[in-house]
């Protein structure tokens, strides 16, 4: 459960706060015995609640600080310690009597103190999580080349899609693009030639498809967009237009220009189908037809 706190590392750290507590109490304790009267009238149980609030603060303190270089912030364990300092205090201030009960107005300035720092130290803590959530997703649902969303990432915003257009009743459709004459790029001119294409072409659909639409790395030379609230005749214009723009294209590398083309497979989603499968295939296989009658063209399943 607590891989961390079972390393040997970790416990010594531990062993030594928890050295620095004892010694601090003991210090704390025997100073005020010898410096200040105890109150007649405080309940134990009240003195064992906020001994318990000051322990637990301190225990956070320390387990804050031996994580924060993992997090880069200080301020949880900044806050825990200084809700630790109000909470000492503020048992302090009703065990014993203070001059104008200078204990408690301590303890309520460093206790509100380290509600706030400990506040913002959550905020920062949540921000570290989300960016680390972040680049897990950037790591795993993005193409390492292309830098676009990745098969992974296509599973899953294929099934959300589908939700919505059943949902909201809109259609749903999709293009599976190819670039024509790949091998024939990598073997002229080599395979770092091929992948800056890839990276090209990659660059110029994302580039002119719609803010709604989503462009995937299906594999090799193979692209997939997916086209939210877009029916086949609208599909199909989308795709006449990227494929224009891919012809319209010159691509400088090595002292070489090159003018590569697209070919598309158009497919709009139908009720009962799974888009990653049935769509899938019709669009593929239109695809294959685009291919067999010519290339630079695209084709409606």
């Amino acid at each position: 459960m607590l891989p961390w706190f079972f390393d040997q590392k970790y416990r010594q750290r531990f062993f030594y706060h928890a050295i620095l507590f004892v010694l601090l109490t003991a210090v704390v304790v025997i100073w005020s015995s010898k410096n200040l009267q105890l109150k007649p009238e405080v309940h134990w149980l009240t003195l064992i609640n906020f001994i318990f609030l000051t322990t637990i603060s301190y225990v956070f303190f320390a387990v804050n600080l031996i994580y924060a270089k993992k997090i880069k912030t200080l301020s949880l364990s900044v806050g825990f310690f200084t809700s630790f300092i109000g909470f000492a205090l503020l048992t302090l201030g009703l065990a014993y009597q203070s001059d104008k009960d200078i204990l408690l107005i301590m303890s309520s300035f460093f206790g509100s103190l380290g509600y706030a720092v400990t506040a913002y130290g959550t905020f920062r803590w949540v921000a570290y999580n989300m960016q680390v959530k972040r680049e897990i997703l950037m790591k795993t649902e993005r193409d390492e080349l292309s830098a676009l969303l990745n098969r992974r990432a296509w599973a899953g915003d294929a099934q959300k899609e589908v939700w919505f257009a059943i949902k909201t009743e809109s259609p749903l459709a999709l293009l599976v693009i190819d670039i024509d004459d790949f091998k024939a790029v990598n073997d002229r001119y080599g395979h770092d030639v091929g992948d800056v294409v890839i990276k090209y072409m990659a660059s110029l659909l994302s580039d002119k498809v719609r803010k709604t639409d989503s462009v995937y790395r299906w594999g090799g030379e193979e692209f997939i967009v997916l086209l939210p609230v877009t029916d086949l005749d609208e599909a199909f214009a989308v795709a006449s237009k990227l494929l224009l723009s891919a012809e319209e294209s010159m691509i400088c590398v090595n002292q070489n220009q090159l003018r590569v083309t697209l070919s598309a497979g158009v497919a709009q989603w139908r009720h009962g189908e799974s888009l990653t499968q049935e769509t899938f295939r019709r669009a593929d296989h239109a695809l294959l037809i685009a291919k067999q009658s010519g290339k630079n063209k695209a084709v409606k399943a």
